[in-house]
């Protein structure tokens, strides 16, 4: 399996992002932080099958 460069970068910036999104998400509803996890959860995903394959 090989890595390609700025997988890592990828990585990084999408942890900043998750963060900073946890953080605004105090004030949500339960209903918008679900629908919140579920989109960053599909997104990271997609990040993983793009670079193990």
């Amino acid at each position: 399996m090989k890595r390609r460069p700025g997988a890592r970068g990828s990585l990084a910036a999408t942890g900043r992002l998750a963060l900073r999104l946890a953080k605004a998400s105090a004030s949500l509803s339960t209903n918008e932080q679900n629908t919140l996890l579920l989109v960053l959860l599909v997104f990271l995903l997609g990040l993983v099958v793009r670079y193990a394959g």
